[in-house]
């Protein structure tokens, strides 16, 4: 048993190696678990995020240059940078996540020159991008309630990380 398992992990390695590096999108191991590829550029992407109705996925690219989130239909096409960021590599965009319902998405942004993690929230289109928390502090890792109401994050306001909500005016509070 132990002579057969080291050359069914070679040619497993092989298969997935020789796979990954062709131009073929799906990639078929002998376990019969297939992993498609959905972007394919020279640049850095990462940090994905499926929305509720499975429908897209939202991720971080530096394809333009410097840091966006982009969102692409679940089979990878329609990749839109929807965060149109023109801080030329002095703002990290990360971690975007889907509201419940889909309309928004909350991410990170760290200012490279400040050492400055905020919170933002934007609409799924990328517009009206809204800093949340607005502090010197590092804010980030932000996650949705189930219900779409609160927004938990890391605080770290007096050099000791911690755990913070904040609570999303609804229509009827403003």
């Amino acid at each position: 048993m132990q002579k057969l398992i080291l050359p069914l992990i070679i040619l497993m390695t092989l298969t997935l190696t020789l796979n990954a590096c062709s131009s073929e999108k799906t990639i078929t191991r002998s376990s019969e678990k297939t992993i498609t590829r959905l972007t394919n550029n020279d640049a850095f992407d990462s940090g994905t995020s499926w929305s509720h109705d499975g429908t897209k996925i939202a991720f971080i690219s530096e394809r333009d240059g410097n840091s966006e989130i982009y969102v692409m239909n679940a089979n990878g096409t329609n990749q839109t940078n929807i965060s149109n960021n023109i801080s030329n590599n002095d703002t990290w965009l990360d971690t975007p996540s889907w509201s419940p319902d889909g309309t928004k998405i909350v991410f990170e942004s760290k200012h490279v020159d400040y050492l400055d993690y905020e919170i933002y929230v934007m609409n799924a289109d990328g517009t009206n991008q809204t800093n949340i928390s607005n502090n010197d502090a590092f804010d980030y890792s932000p996650s949705w309630s189930p219900d779409g109401t609160k927004i938990a994050f890391t605080f770290e306001r007096d050099g000791n990380a911690e755990i913070y909500v904040y609570r999303l005016l609804s229509k009827r509070d403003k």
